[in-house]
């Protein structure tokens, strides 16, 4: 364990699962929050991202401004007869190598001003996959049933066999688990999801120690 007084916490977990929710709830309750998802919408606005991207998948997933389309692009990686090849060449080439850069300035800042019972949480569902869990003191992992996550996704208007998709491009949910210090299965109402926060977030302002290893679960 770092001997620095904040703890940065890592927040993963498979897609429509809830992890935003989760992420609200601890901002509210005085978390600072690294959205990796911003960072990755802040550098498709970059004339490099943008020129590189335009190369690797050619103008089908350019607006007519240059402007990436990030529909498009998940229509090639994850649609029927996804190029798995490409979306390793998209995030290893791409967006891990520049995202790690953010990732690790803005854990040096937290860490520089850190006192005891701050918390970073570090929003970034491919946390595990880009290799950077080392960065953080502890993991939390937010997952729900898949019918529950196929209903949210669905009202976001994703395909039907999406979220399917989009897992089987991620590590396991099993070997996430057995990472995780922290759960939540995010079963219940939103009252439930809250008695979570407030659960996970007592442990964490009790300092650096590391958690108990009780799963802390939103349906409880």
């Amino acid at each position: 364990m770092p001997p620095q007084n904040g703890i940065v916490l890592g927040l993963i977990g498979p897609v429509c699962a809830g992890k935003s929710e989760v992420s609200r709830r601890l901002r509210r309750r005085g978390a600072a929050i690294y959205e990796a998802d911003a960072v990755v919408r802040g550098l498709y606005e970059r004339p490099d991202v943008q020129k590189e991207v335009g190369n690797l998948f050619g103008a089908s997933v350019l607006h007519p401004d240059g402007r990436i389309d990030r529909r498009a692009i998940a229509r090639r990686v994850f649609g029927p007869g996804g190029d798995a090849e490409v979306r390793r060449r998209l995030t290893e080439e791409i967006i891990f190598p520049r995202t790690g850069a953010v990732l690790r300035d803005a854990i040096d800042r937290f860490r520089a001003h850190a006192r005891l019972g701050d918390v970073l949480v570090v929003d970034a569902p491919t946390l595990l996959e880009a290799g950077r869990a080392d960065c953080c003191d502890r993991l939390l992992l937010v997952t729900a049933p898949p019918e529950r996550r196929q209903e949210w996704a669905m009202a976001r208007g994703w395909g039907r066999d999406e979220v399917a998709e989009r897992d089987a491009a991620m590590i396991p949910e099993a070997e996430k688990r057995r990472r995780a210090d922290y759960l939540i299965e995010n079963t219940g109402t939103l009252d439930d999801l809250d008695g979570a926060a407030d659960r996970l977030w007592a442990d964490l302002r009790s300092g650096p120690s590391r958690p108990d290893g009780e799963a802390t679960r939103a349906a409880d």
